[in-house]
Formats: structure tokens, sequence, C-alpha cells
């Protein structure tokens, strides 16, 4: 079994349709909230590749936090070891994708 212990992330997801020049403003076309950093997104492959994976993370009791365990749950990740923490809030970060 693959085995983690760090908090949870969320990644804060833009969609764009080109990368902005330095100083230019570009239109979103969309944005989408995912649960995620690099230790949840390692778990989320060793299930994919066929192993066993427990994410024992801690995060905050926030909406944000909700789609984290949501999204782990769903790839069938173990969080059962997690804990939420009272008025924590999950880690963020921002990405730019093309649409």
């Amino acid at each position: 079994m693959t085995k983690s212990f760090r908090p949870w992330k969320v990644d804060e997801v833009w969609l764009l349709p080109a990368h902005p020049l330095s100083g230019q403003k570009v239109a979103a076309s969309g944005r989408t909230q995912l649960g995620g950093g690099q230790i949840a997104t390692a778990m989320v492959a060793a299930v994919r590749l066929g192993l066993s994976a427990a994410y024992a993370g801690a995060g905050g009791d926030d909406v944000a936090a909700d789609p984290v365990l949501r999204g782990l749950r769903a790839e069938d990740v173990d969080v059962s070891a997690g804990r939420r923490v009272s008025g924590g809030a999950p880690g963020r970060a921002l990405e730019r994708r093309p649409p």
C-alpha cells in the first residue's frame, strides 16, 4: 500500500485561450476547482496503476475541502485517516490550462 501524510490542496484551474503576454489581459473561458497537490495526485496515480493508496492528510472544515475528499474517494483512495481541522482551509494553487 502507498501511504501519504500531507495536507490536502485545491487546484484552482482557469481555462485561457492563450498564455497572456506581460501586461496583457485575457478573458477566461471557464474555471473549476480540483483536489490537487503533488501527494494527492501521486495517490490517484498509484490507484490507477493498480495499487492501493491511503491519504492521511489534514485539511479544513470549509466547503473548499469537500471536493478534495470527494475526488479522492471517487478514485478509491482511502481517506479514512484524514482529519478535518476546525477553521482550517486547504492550500491553493493557481493553474492555467488551454480549453
